[in-house]
């Protein structure tokens, strides 16, 4: 089933993201990339600190960024109270993040403060700048992720 999936995303134009929650998934990944069924770019999504995927740590995600097939872009998610920490390691480890409220419903770990899309990007852009890290625009990210130009 992924190698038709595969198949028709490309046939379409479609960049697939290559969500990652264990090691055993860039294996996999590195596997259909091998065998011809995913062609570049390749974005993977790594999603860590939720029951069932790798622990939300430094090493953990460093160890995965470090697995990745050269090339590759990666943004860092973290779940729950982790979403804000794995997005700050990804910032400075020079990776790109994936934020919302699918992933976190507070802007703190006590959940004391409700989240909302905006507060949460509104953090992430104050990291990154401190970082010195330059956003992205939509066209740019386009680009980045080797999607078509919008018309």
């Amino acid at each position: 089933m992924i190698k038709a999936l595969a198949q028709r995303m490309r046939e379409r134009g479609i960049v697939p993201e290559l969500e990652v929650f264990d090691f055993g998934m860039v294996d996999y990944a590195r596997y259909l990339i091998e065998h011809g069924h995913l062609q570049p770019p390749y974005h993977f999504n790594l999603l860590l600190g939720s029951l069932g995927t790798l622990a939300a740590t430094p090493f953990n995600l460093a160890t995965l960024v470090a697995s990745l097939p050269a090339g590759a872009t990666w943004a860092g998610a973290g779940i729950g109270r982790f979403q804000f920490f794995v997005n700050a390691l990804s910032i400075t480890m020079g990776g790109h993040v994936r934020v919302g409220l699918e992933d976190s419903l507070y802007c703190d770990t006590k959940k004391e403060r409700p989240a909302s899309n905006p507060a949460l990007v509104e953090r992430l852009v104050n990291l990154a700048e401190a970082a010195e890290r330059t956003i992205a625009t939509p066209a740019e990210t386009r680009g980045l992720l080797g999607l078509r130009a919008k018309a």
